[in-house]
């Protein structure tokens, strides 16, 4: 056997991690350029709502069953696929004359990014050796913001360069990186065929882990999505911010839930278990929705607090990826695993915009927190079933 070193093994890491960014920025991008996708394609906010969302909506149907498909393909084979379908959806896109073609090429990117997505964590953990394994997973839950701030830190130079121009870019990165994962990785082997699909899909469902680790990613997206989502409109329509102050204010947020699911990985390598991470985001999160949400609250105090929260609400993905492949029942379901939590994660993108923009249009922002903090509830509950959980699977573990 051919010895790797540990620069290799880190380059190979990066390589990976970088690939998944390079996905995220596909959502990142229609954050940025929606309002000039609405008035160029002279369509309401509605329909790009529609452009905004397919790409969780395919998530939220089908990251399970995509793993599953991936898991027999192999996971190299699937990361240069994933790739070439973001890049191929991307120029659709960037020539597309209406909104039902951009919305087309929107699922095709959004199956791309399931692709490309789904297989790192478990190629992720093949790559580095076993002490590095937590803080690398940790990291690796970083990608989506990354990503997102990329994209963001472009608005200003968009009214210039045009969406379509930005389309076009995210063509051909994704496919340039497809070409040099290519080369470094090859086509690697096809996956085992392994148990039929619907004992996978049982064995997934009987691991209470894995329930808990899937609940706590639906609960964290909720809860991520409301502050995130929300806070440039409640900067702009309730404290009269510049939209360009508010951007730059979410961008800081944003990059601060960087930093926490890099400060996920060195705690855990610390000794500071998966539940306590999990525990202290919800923890917070329940008590800054009563400060973000509070009508009279100033935009500083506002923008701290988010940053803060969703800094401190990083812990909470990058602890959930880090404990992915001890928790998965067999190191052969790590991508279905995977699958199970994004495809939790997608559910919880959608159902927060719509759980806490039906409470602000009918009882105003001040009443957020009567969803948030249930929310945070629950996953303080699921927090302590992740303990309990992870202790039977050490215990099997170490029979």
């Amino acid at each position: 056997m051919i010895a790797v070193s540990e620069e290799t093994r880190l380059v190979d890491a990066a390589l990976l991690i970088g690939a998944g960014i390079v996905a995220a920025c596909q959502v990142g991008k229609a954050f940025i350029a929606m309002p000039l996708i609405i008035a160029d394609l002279h369509i309401g906010v509605g329909i790009g709502s529609m452009i905004l969302a397919i790409v969780a909506f395919v998530g939220a149907l089908g990251a399970m069953p995509v793993s599953m498909v991936l898991r027999r393909l192999g996971a190299h084979r699937a990361l240069i696929f994933g790739l070439g379908a973001i890049g191929i959806g991307s120029a659709i896109g960037a020539a597309a004359s209406g909104a039902a073609i951009l919305i087309v090429s929107r699922a095709i990117e959004g199956f791309g990014l399931l692709a490309t997505v789904l297989v790192i964590p478990d190629l992720l953990q093949q790559t580095v050796a076993p002490r590095d394994r937590d803080l690398m997973l940790a990291i690796w839950g970083s990608y989506m913001p990354i990503g997102t701030v990329v994209m963001l830190l472009l608005g200003p130079a968009l009214p210039e360069i045009g969406w379509r121009a930005l389309w076009g870019f995210n063509a051909i990165l994704p496919i340039a990186y497809a070409l040099l994962c290519l080369f470094r990785f090859g086509l690697g082997e096809r996956g085992a065929r392994g148990s039929p699909l619907l004992s996978d899909v049982e064995a997934l469902f009987r691991a209470p882990a894995c329930r808990y680790l899937a609940l706590a990613f639906a609960l964290y997206s909720f809860s991520y999505v409301a502050i995130a989502g929300f806070m440039p409109l409640i900067l702009v329509t309730q404290l009269h911010v510049s939209v360009a102050v508010a951007g730059l204010f979410t961008t800081a947020a944003v990059a601060a839930n960087v930093v926490g699911n890099i400060m996920a990985g060195i705690l855990l390598r610390a000794g500071i278990p998966i539940w306590a991470n999990v525990a202290v985001s919800f923890t917070v999160y329940g008590i800054a929705s009563l400060i973000i949400f509070a009508s009279g609250a100033d935009a500083g105090l506002i923008a701290a607090t988010a940053a803060i929260t969703l800094g401190l609400g990083g812990l909470s993905p990058g602890s959930i990826f880090a404990a992915i492949p001890r928790f998965a029942p067999t190191p052969a379901l790590i991508t279905p695993t995977v699958g199970l939590v994004q495809q939790a994660s997608n559910i919880g993108q959608f159902t927060g915009p719509l759980a806490t923009g039906f409470v602000a249009a009918h009882f105003g922002w001040p009443a957020i927190p009567l969803v948030m903090i249930p929310a945070a509830c629950m996953g303080l509950a699921v927090a302590a079933g992740i303990r309990n959980a992870g202790a039977h699977v050490e215990c099997f573990q170490s029979r």
